[in-house]
């Protein structure tokens, strides 16, 4: 999942933590974690108490502002359950 690098902080207009991420290119950068696929992002943590969540819900980039974990009907998206999945899997094995 890329975004634009100017969402990186330290320009002052970004606010995603810049030491998670990863430059991909002169205009892009990802999440650490999200550089090939399948794996989960560094910022993805789960607790007993609350489950997975972001750990920087309030500075994240745009596409996860605009990935909607719920349909609008209200049912869990397929997607954000495929995506906790394989970030249990990815805890459970240590990684």
């Amino acid at each position: 999942m890329s975004f634009y690098h100017g969402e990186i902080e330290g320009n002052g207009v970004g606010i995603v933590p810049a030491e998670l991420t990863t430059k991909l290119t002169d205009h892009l950068a990802c999440m650490k974690g999200t550089e090939k696929g399948g794996a989960p992002c560094i910022a993805l943590r789960h607790t007993k108490e609350e489950g997975w969540r972001c750990s920087i819900y309030e500075s994240r980039p745009t596409p996860c502002r605009e990935f909607n974990i719920l349909n609008e009907d209200g049912t869990p998206n397929p997607d954000c359950e495929r995506l906790q999945l394989v970030a249990k899997q990815k805890r459970l094995a240590g990684s």
